[in-house]
């Protein structure tokens, strides 16, 4: 849980080490051993992957809810039944023809173009 919180979600270390009854320190440690990775931090975030562990931890909720009211119940099976169609029509996507760029190699092109435009301007 504390994973699929630190990799997919934006919430604080914090935060995670509350809702997992981790230490913050621990969680640090945790994440730094196993290369968690915050999502969007020098990499394509796999929306799939995403998806799964929402899955999961939704699942995980819809199995422990028996002294749950009936509606919160529900609610958490039709956003369950959501996101496994959304994997669906993931899977069934056809893969994008080109690879993304690479974003070290765009800051890299911006940069020499920058440079190369200051260069050509008139100084003041």
């Amino acid at each position: 849980m504390a994973r699929a919180l630190f990799e997919t979600e934006w919430t604080s270390l914090s935060e995670i080490a509350r809702q997992s009854g981790l230490s913050a320190r621990s969680l640090g440690r945790y994440a730094e051993a196993e290369g968690w990775q915050r999502p969007g931090h020098g990499r394509a975030v796999d929306i799939r992957r995403r998806l799964r562990m929402q899955a999961e931890n939704l699942l995980t909720l819809i199995e422990g809810h028996d002294a749950k009211p009936v509606h919160e119940r529900l609610r958490d099976m039709a956003a369950l039944t959501k996101i496994l169609r959304d994997i669906e029509d993931l899977e069934a996507a056809p893969a994008p023809e080109a690879p993304a760029a690479d974003p070290a190699a765009l800051r890299e092109e911006l940069k020499a173009r920058l440079l190369q435009l200051a260069a050509q301007e008139p100084s003041p």
